[in-house]
């Protein structure tokens, strides 16, 4: 209820614009003590909010002891649960509209950082270890690859018509295999088609 509700808000009148007493109201008047108990500040709430739109897909640990999948074939999946659960969930939508809020990018480029960079980092040492890579600069390219599929793959920040999404996924497969990483096939790519064009329609 409490994370909806600010979810909602957000969206309405921005994160800055939005008060805890805002969210309280909106949560069915719960006390001032009922919600700090769960969050204690406002910025607890937006911190929250990724998890929440993505508690649909698969949990990552699930997909990385699969050890029946390479390391390409482990981050192709991971991708694709991830867009699956966009594209099948309402509230998974509404994470390509939060990236137009600055406070929003700054915590989930923050995030990059500290949780995606060196999860990725990592993948791709054992990628290049297992031949299912050949990435030359493994720690850049950690750095790269989250902000090419999270921001500059994301419909808000370019006003592009919904024809440029085969063109975008063509030019993204070809720069991923200069990289080193083969990482797009098929049904990866149909996904990313599907929840690009969902997004846009919103």
């Amino acid at each position: 209820m409490i994370l909806n509700s600010a979810l909602e808000l957000f969206l309405e009148k921005s994160y800055s614009h939005t008060s805890t007493n805002d969210i309280r109201k909106k949560a069915g008047n719960l006390s001032r003590g009922g919600l700090y108990y769960f969050f204690p500040k406002k910025e607890d709430i937006l911190e929250a909010l990724p998890e929440f739109l993505f508690k649909d897909s698969l949990p990552m640990d699930y997909i990385l002891d699969d050890e029946k999948l390479n390391t390409i074939e482990k981050i192709r999946k991971l991708l694709y649960e991830e867009h699956k659960a966009i594209k099948n969930s309402s509230r998974g939508l509404l994470f390509y509209k939060l990236m137009s809020s600055p406070e929003f990018l700054m915590l989930f480029v923050n995030n990059l950082s500290v949780n995606t960079v060196p999860t990725y980092y990592q993948l791709i040492l054992k990628g290049n270890a297992d031949g299912s890579m050949k990435v030359k600069s493994p720690l850049y390219t950690a750095e790269v690859l989250p902000l090419l599929l999270n921001v500059w793959f994301n419909p808000t920040f370019f006003n592009q018509s919904s024809d440029d999404v085969d063109e975008r996924i063509v030019y993204l497969e070809n720069l991923l295999i200069d990289m080193g990483i083969p990482l797009l096939d098929d049904r990866l790519k149909d996904v990313l088609k599907q929840t690009w064009l969902l997004a846009k329609s919103e």
